[in-house]
């Protein structure tokens, strides 16, 4: 029996492209523009899969009504055992008010009925996309459940002539937190160390990393990657530009060297989230920061929430001043 990607959403084009998408790799496809269809399809059809706006149009036009109905279609998924990821064009920190006049996000509201991904309309990297869908239809009959993993990655260099950095147990200490996380599934880390402008692009391509972090050193105009034979390669803050504009599926850049502050508001043109220090780092500052803000991720908390508590593993082990900053759209976040 034919198992069918369910779209609900109510903009036509964007489904239309995502319709196409599934049906060149061959699969059935079902499209809904309504709360209430998506629930007809639901109750009607086999559904392997669903992708579902988070603001999809319908009948009750008030907004507590609005989330009810809408709550009660992703209970109406989870009940038939059918997997959501949650599709919306806003901002991530939509928020609407509750009964009690306070704010809750919707995608927090979401988390409560078993939604497995978020997309988001102008980060969608149309091969992991189509790669995870196929591996979970296939192993839906095995009971195997699919989370669409954040891939991290870091590249490091330290370059003969240059101070000595401690970055393999800076990999290791982030390595070991993730391992320990509660999310840790959900995570995939892959470092490389010596790297060159080669392998920087090979990996970014191979990859296709959500969170780019970058150890070493670095000046106020650029970073240093390695030549072949170990010496310094300079990299410009232009040239950072230019990567981070060719690969704008990322989504957070840790800059975690030296002066790093001018890069980093460079890239924040192209990238949400941006960290870097207008300051001389430590190494073990550095190791320090790096552990305490993954540790946060692999808690499931998010990119701002992560930084603040890197800054308090600094804190925790005395260094209490010259913090990095974040940058979040563009502008430095208060």
């Amino acid at each position: 029996m034919s198992r069918y990607i369910l779209i609900a959403d109510n903009d036509p084009k964007w489904v239309s492209r995502f319709e196409k998408l599934f049906i060149n790799k061959g699969y059935d496809v079902l499209c809904a523009n309504s709360i209430d269809e998506a629930n007809e399809k639901i109750n009607k059809y086999n559904i392997g899969l669903s992708y579902i706006n988070i603001l999809l149009d319908q009948e009750n036009d008030t907004e507590d009504g609005w989330l009810f109905d809408w709550t009660n279609l992703l209970s109406n998924a989870n009940d038939k055992k059918i997997p959501v990821t949650v599709i919306t064009g806003m901002d991530k920190n939509y928020a609407i008010e509750n009964d009690d006049g306070g704010k809750i996000l919707l995608t927090d509201k979401a988390k409560e009925y078993e939604v497995y991904n978020f997309l988001y309309k102008n980060n969608i990297d149309h091969n992991r996309l189509i790669e995870s869908t196929d591996i979970y239809i296939k192993n839906q009959v095995t009971g195997v459940k699919l989370t669409m993993k954040t891939k991290i990655l870091l590249l490091a260099a330290n370059p003969f002539d240059t101070k000595q950095l401690r970055l393999d147990e800076e990999i290791r200490e982030i390595k070991i937190n993730i391992e320990l996380a509660k999310e840790r599934d959900s995570l995939n880390f892959q470092s490389l160390l010596a790297v060159r402008p080669r392998d920087l692009m090979q990996e970014m391509h191979n990859e296709c990393p959500d969170y780019v972090q970058f150890s070493g050193h670095g000046a106020e105009n650029g970073i240093f990657l390695e030549q072949n034979n170990g010496k310094p390669h300079f990299v410009s803050n232009s040239a950072l530009e230019a990567l981070f504009k060719y690969f704008k599926k990322v989504q957070c850049v840790v800059l975690n060297c030296c002066y790093s502050e001018i890069q980093a508001q460079t890239i924040a043109a192209h990238i949400p989230y941006v960290i870097g220090t207008s300051f001389s780092i430590l190494d073990k500052a550095a190791i320090i920061f790096s552990a305490g803000f993954y540790q946060a991720i692999g808690a499931g908390k998010d990119i701002p929430s992560a930084f603040n508590a890197g800054k308090v593993c600094l804190s925790l082990e005395g260094y209490e001043e010259n913090h990095p900053t974040l940058w979040i759209d563009g502008k430095i976040a208060s």
